[in-house]
């Protein structure tokens, strides 16, 4: 048992450390919204990337640390273990660290299960997509037609990407229109964006902290938003793709949702994506090269206070833990 109280210090130190990278991480969210500037998607992916990156280091560290916690000063390594012997002298003390030992280990299982069945429903969403479709070229992008009369454009897949769509998708838009479109979609497969999201949705299943989502669904607009601009620069019109954004908004306005599960679950344009605000973004929004860098070193910053943090409390949060339940 003692292993697997030893997993729950570790995990439980871990949680404590990322979730210190999201307080961070939304600290810098809110002073990067003033003036009501768009964060850019390396910005808005290294918010979501300081939590799960405080997490793994704080495992690295403590399982590198000696259990008797030897970087602690010896007045606060004296103080803790007086406090625990207190608490382990009292008889209702003991049976509620029994309990909550207890109640973390049902929660660890529930997690692992959680997490197991949602990389399963990707699996097999994705084993759905792959095995019915059939492959073209359209305007030198390659394509998969899926055998069903929904409109729909997305990007599927982990390490090699596609792009999916529908036969009556094409015959409806405009050859501008479908150009501006699948430009979009490519530039979301040369920057790896389903592989990201993969990750960071299965981190957070595993490991829920407050607050997370919301710098997973920033990311998510500003990624469209980057993808819009690529867009536009490989298309040569950014009228002709917020042209595109329009048509393609009004169009699954008018349309019932997709019966198929897996186009369901990859299909992004039936979240929020907020049409309005990538338009103006995209024709409206010009950012300041020195603003750019000077947000950058703030961000730099951020991520150095985090990760230091993570690094200063691991001996302290290792010991406390081992404490509560290794003894």
């Amino acid at each position: 048992m003692s292993d697997i109280y030893l997993l729950l210090t570790l995990l439980a130190g871990g949680y404590v450390a990322a979730l210190l990278g999201v307080i961070i991480a939304s600290s810098l969210r809110l002073w990067g919204e003033r003036g009501e500037r768009l964060p850019t998607s390396r910005e808005a992916a290294s918010r979501v990337l300081l939590p799960p990156c405080a997490f793994l280091l704080f495992l690295i560290i403590a399982l590198g640390l000696p259990h008797d916690s030897g970087l602690l000063p010896p007045k606060m390594h004296l103080l803790l273990h007086r406090w625990a012997t207190q608490i382990q002298a009292n008889d209702s003390f003991h049976a509620a660290l029994h309990l909550l030992n207890g109640t973390f280990i049902l929660i660890l299982l529930t997690l692992c299960i959680r997490t197991a069945f949602a990389m399963g429903q990707l699996a097999g969403s994705l084993r759905a997509l792959t095995q019915s479709h059939r492959i073209c070229t359209i305007h030198g992008v390659r394509v998969c037609l899926l055998p069903t009369d929904t409109i729909v454009c997305f990007t599927a897949g982990l390490f090699r990407p596609n792009i999916y769509t529908t036969e009556r998708t094409l015959t409806t838009l405009t050859e501008t229109d479908t150009r501006a479109m699948l430009a979009h979609e490519t530039a979301h497969v040369q920057r790896g964006d389903t592989l990201f999201a993969t990750v960071v949705s299965l981190f957070a299943t595993l490991v829920p902290l407050p607050g997370y989502i919301a710098l997973m669904r920033d990311w998510e607009v500003a990624a469209e938003h980057t993808c819009d601009r690529i867009a536009a620069e490989r298309v040569g019109d950014a009228y002709a793709v917020a042209s595109a954004l329009v048509t393609v908004a009004h169009l699954l306005a008018t349309e019932p949702p997709p019966s198929s599960p897996a186009i369901v679950a990859f299909s992004s344009q039936r979240k929020e994506g907020g049409v309005q605000k990538r338009v103006q973004a995209l024709l409206l929004t010009t950012q300041g090269g020195r603003d750019e860098r000077g947000r950058m070193q703030m961000l730099i910053a951020f991520w150095g206070v985090g990760l230091l943090a993570s690094i200063l409390l691991t001996p302290y949060l290792c010991h406390v833990m081992e404490l509560l339940f290794l003894h």
